[in-house]
């Protein structure tokens, strides 16, 4: 049969310091062996005896119950302690075999494999809701936003609908109405502007190269002319209509 062992000691002091703190009492309970083994009084004495010689705790009182829970008393003397009414050293903890010792304030190590885990279902994604990133924009080519002298003057205007002059823009799509050759007759650029939307402005306010800014208070060309006023919904109109955002989704 096997042993519960209970240790009362005083732990050793903290901060490097030797010595051990006298002040404080702490207790331990081990068991020696197991239930169905048959254990001898000298095996349960060098379980105790390793315990003395511990240089972390200061053992104060050792007290063994058998689990039948017989009360076995344990003195300490000279060199060694009495277990019932035999004596054993600290040389018999090298003559003695091991023995089974264990914590049972501490929680049991479970030994062998891991149980199975059961296999969680795959979560089932909706489709609906998983964001679909936008497809990018297949660009023809870049041209420069540079319109008429005259245009230039609304370069307010401009900015407002996300257009620099003088700015070279990318070209997503040419617009325009069917040719008798079976071609297209390309009138307006849709094109990216500053702030990434889409846009539709006539070709003619384009160039492959940059022609320069003019400047809005140079007046060598006279007044700007008389340029009707035209809010249709979002395109840069052609000559003789204000420069008017459309946006496309």
């Amino acid at each position: 049969m096997g042993f519960l062992v209970t240790i009362k000691y005083h732990p050793k002091l903290e901060n490097g310091k030797f010595g051990y703190d006298m002040d404080q009492e702490e207790e331990q309970t081990l068991k020696v062996g197991k239930k169905e083994e048959e254990l001898t009084h000298e095996e349960l004495a060098i379980a105790i005896l390793k315990q003395l010689s511990r240089r972390d705790i200061l053992v104060k009182e050792v007290e063994a119950l058998e689990f039948v829970q017989k009360k076995l008393k344990v003195r300490e003397s000279k060199n060694g302690i009495i277990v019932g009414h035999k004596k054993y050293t600290f040389n018999d903890v090298t003559d003695l075999k091991s023995v089974h010792v264990e914590d049972i304030n501490q929680p049991a190590v479970q030994q062998g494999p891991p149980p199975p885990q059961p296999q969680s279902q795959p979560e089932r994604v909706n489709l609906s809701q998983v964001p679909v990133p936008p497809r990018p924009q297949t660009v023809i080519r870049e041209e420069f936003f540079d319109p008429e002298p005259a245009y230039q003057r609304y370069s307010q205007q401009f900015q407002q609908m996300g257009l620099t002059v003088g700015k070279k823009y990318k070209i997503i799509k040419e617009l325009g109405t069917p040719s008798i050759s079976g071609g297209v007759d390309v009138s307006k650029y849709r094109i990216l502007n500053d702030t990434g939307g889409t846009i539709d402005v006539p070709i003619q306010h384009f160039t492959a190269t940059a022609i320069g800014k003019l400047d809005e208070k140079d007046t060598s060309l006279g007044p700007p002319p008389e340029i009707p006023l035209s809010y249709g919904r979002g395109e840069v109109g052609s000559v003789g209509s204000m420069p008017v955002l459309r946006p496309h989704v």
